[in-house]
């Protein structure tokens, strides 16, 4: 055999050999468009390219997938019929699998993994047996209907699961949260004397969530929880806190928060735009909280960072009129060293001096050269010397910008003020205080002015918590103003609306000079 020859050869093998390492599939295997109606085959692979509405009962068998492409639905609603997965169900980015009605069972060691998003309503059932379901990294899962997880079953989440107020959950198997995960348990959530939950990232106990453990309950070092309903332990139920102390220090921001009772004030949000304020009118017209601009971080050379024009006189004539008063300071930070920067210019101009409602940080800028990661740093360096300074820090951007500059743990670390100028917000974090309208009405003041509610009685906790310089004990609040737009029936302790709400905020990504005239503008006094 000539030298040459023998060169293809083992070109050749090589390249069979790496094809199977990579399990790419070969010419003659099965690819076939998936309608919702035909039986499938064990070693075959369906696709669902567009959506497709399954009626009957489905069954995907030992050895067979089914995948569901980006773009493309695969709606299961069928009343009273099955949907045994034994094989596995796999949805891709940009993928939605809905299940609206009948029983979706996992079993015989088949899989449903969620890169996309899967939505489970209430009038439908999920079993999971002998198998599993995996909320993958870019995956969003989300139930309001009746989950069964039985002694082999599991439950992986490594980015985002929701169980809404209506859901109602049985674990016997296991359910398992990775770290930077968010599990949020918002209805009824029963773990049986086999059964275990682990979570390693964020964990969110709903306003009206009940969790009745009787199995194994674990908080894993590193680990967050937000809880506003109840955590019950049987006799039998163990409930593990693993978290250092260092790490329960971390989430007590939030933490004092959600265990205080929710009672709304009307507040407004002012700079320089809105010039002279009269504010013994301002008070004597009912609002209860103003949130002053203190400052802006540095636009160019020629606009350094710089304290509001109006905010020494605002600060004077709020207090002397009995207001209760926070600050926000609005970044252009692109580092953690930028940012620090602002933090200290900040500390500094407040001096020490006492404020009733938390500093907070505007975030509003939208830039893709700043990733998570640095984004994330950006944040928690600027709220570590708010800290460190004595005061208590907040959060305000709207859901869009939340949601794509920062990760779930950060989101649950710090308490958020959100804009939405809309009647239901519909982000799905938590916040304690929401900007609802740029066009309010005020006596005292000419022109337009943000419009804002509150969630919590800050004076009185952040007296209590020791932040904020506060000398002397505030009058508690006892009575809560009428909410915005009270007609609309919402549950702002959770804000996780069911599967079948909207998933938008109300924002558009390029809608960037509404998102600043909010809380800055053009002229950059």
């Amino acid at each position: 055999m000539s030298f040459y020859i023998k060169r293809i050869l083992a070109f050749t093998v090589m390249l069979a050999t790496l094809f199977t390492i990579v399990n790419v599939p070969s010419a003659a295997a099965s690819y076939i468009a998936y309608d919702g109606k035909m039986t499938m085959k064990s070693g075959v692979v369906y696709t669902v390219k567009k959506t497709v509405t399954v009626t009957g009962n489905m069954t995907i068998p030992t050895g067979a997938k089914l995948l569901v492409y980006d773009g493309a639905t695969l709606k299961l609603s069928g009343a009273s019929k099955t949907y045994d997965v034994k094989g596995t169900l796999s949805t891709a980015a940009g993928g939605t699998v809905s299940l609206v009605r009948g029983a979706l069972t996992i079993d015989g060691g088949g899989a449903v993994s969620v890169y996309g998003t899967m939505l489970h309503y209430k009038d439908a059932l999920l079993k999971i047996k002998s198998g599993e379901l995996k909320v993958f990294n870019a995956g969003d899962f989300t139930s309001s209907g009746k989950v069964q997880i039985y002694t082999g079953g599991s439950f992986l989440v490594r980015n985002k699961a929701v169980f809404t107020k209506s859901s109602d959950v049985t674990v016997t198997g296991s359910v398992t949260s990775d770290k930077g995960a968010e599990l949020s348990l918002q209805g009824a959530f029963g773990i049986t004397k086999a059964g275990s939950v682990v979570s390693n990232g964020h964990l969110t106990v709903g306003g009206v969530g009940v969790v009745k453990n009787s199995g194994v309950f674990t908080l894993a070092k590193g680990s967050t929880i937000t809880k506003f309903g109840k955590i019950i332990n049987s006799k039998n139920g163990s409930f593990r806190d693993l978290r250092t102390a260092s790490d329960k220090a971390d989430n007590s921001l939030v933490e004092m928060l959600a265990a205080a009772p929710k009672v709304v004030s009307l507040g407004i949000d002012v700079s320089f735009y809105q010039g002279n304020i009269d504010w013994k009118m301002v008070k004597n017209s009912g609002v209860r909280f103003a949130i002053l601009r203190a400052g802006r971080g540095t636009f160019s050379d020629a606009k350094p960072i710089a304290e509001d024009t109006t905010f020494r006189q605002n600060l004077e004539g709020a207090n002397a009129a009995g207001m209760d008063i926070g600050v926000y300071f609005y970044s252009y930070a692109k580092s953690v060293s930028e940012i620090k920067q602002e933090a200290k210019f900040l500390v500094n101009s407040l001096n020490g001096i006492e404020l009733r409602y938390p500093v907070v940080l505007d975030v509003e800028e939208d830039d893709s050269s700043i990733s998570v990661s640095v984004m994330t740093k950006m944040v928690e360096a600027f709220c570590d010397i708010i800290v460190d300074a004595g005061y208590y820090p907040m959060l305000y951007s709207h859901g869009t910008w939340l949601n794509k500059y920062l990760d779930n743990n950060t989101l649950n670390k710090y308490p958020v003020w959100l804009a939405a100028i809309q009647q239901n917000p519909t982000y799905k974090g938590t916040y304690y205080m929401w900007q609802y309208s740029w066009k309010g009405s005020v006596p005292g003041i000419t022109g337009d002015v943000d419009l804002n509610v509150s969630y919590r009685d800050f004076p009185t906790l952040l007296y209590n918590n020791k932040f904020n310089h506060i000398a002397t004990k505030p009058t508690p609040i006892t009575t809560s103003d009428p909410e915005p737009f009270s007609e609309v029936k919402y549950d702002t302790s959770t804000n996780i609306p069911d599967a079948e709400a909207d998933s938008g905020d109300g924002w558009s990504s390029d809608d960037d000079s509404d998102d600043e005239i909010t809380m800055d503008d053009t002229v950059y006094e």
